[in-house]
């Protein structure tokens, strides 16, 4: 599970902050209305950061994080983002970080799926005999969630939640494949299927 969040305090306005820093909470704020802005992301409830910079607020409410030096995301514990699978290798599947909370990266970021982290499974030893190549493939694109840091710089990530998951596809046949089930898709061409472990509730294709 994704470690608290640091709250920053409530003189907000001015701090220096660093990406995964809460800068917000709509349940502590009685009026409301604060709008998400370049530098920052929603997580919930909370509007966190996604750079390291100064917190700045706007006339019309909208909350940022300026910094003069770079605008390119950083990837924080509990951030949702989309990757690129580069290979599956035994009971990990090696990923390519290109979005940070709905924020394209500059230069992609190495991510790591253990098998116990893709699917929601009725126990842990099943969780261990989970099948890497039955849930994802080479250049699918998948929304994962940061859980945590994992080896070499790179960041430990999980799809266990129904929402998380493969969410673009091609088949072995080179056609697109369309989500049938929350674990297999379809060809469009052949009407073949092939499993995955399927994002739920829509998908992200502004890529293509």
């Amino acid at each position: 599970m994704p470690k608290e969040q640091k709250l920053v305090s409530k003189s907000i306005v001015g701090t220096c902050v660093v990406p995964g820093d809460v800068l917000h909470d709509d349940n502590k704020d009685e009026k409301g209305g604060v709008l998400v802005g370049e530098g920052t992301a929603r997580v919930g409830r909370r509007i966190v950061a996604t750079l390291s910079g100064t917190v700045e607020l706007s006339s019309g409410q909208v909350m940022s994080v300026e910094n003069k030096k770079s605008k390119m995301p950083i990837p924080f514990i509990g951030a949702v983002v989309l990757v690129r699978v580069v290979k599956v290798v035994g009971s990990f599947i090696s990923v390519d970080i290109f979005t940070v909370a709905e924020k394209q990266c500059k230069t992609p970021f190495r991510g790591t799926i253990k098998a116990e982290d893709i699917k929601a499974v009725a126990s842990i030893e099943n969780a261990k005999i989970v099948e890497t190549w039955r849930c994802m493939k080479p250049n699918d694109i998948v929304r994962a969630e940061i859980i945590g840091m994992g080896d070499r710089k790179s960041y430990q990530l999980s799809t266990l939640r129904d929402e998380l998951g493969v969410v673009y596809a091609m088949s072995n046949y080179g056609h697109q494949l369309i989500a049938t089930s929350a674990e297999e898709m379809q060809c469009v061409g052949t009407g073949q299927t092939e499993p995955r472990k399927v994002a739920l509730g829509g998908n992200d294709f502004w890529w293509i």
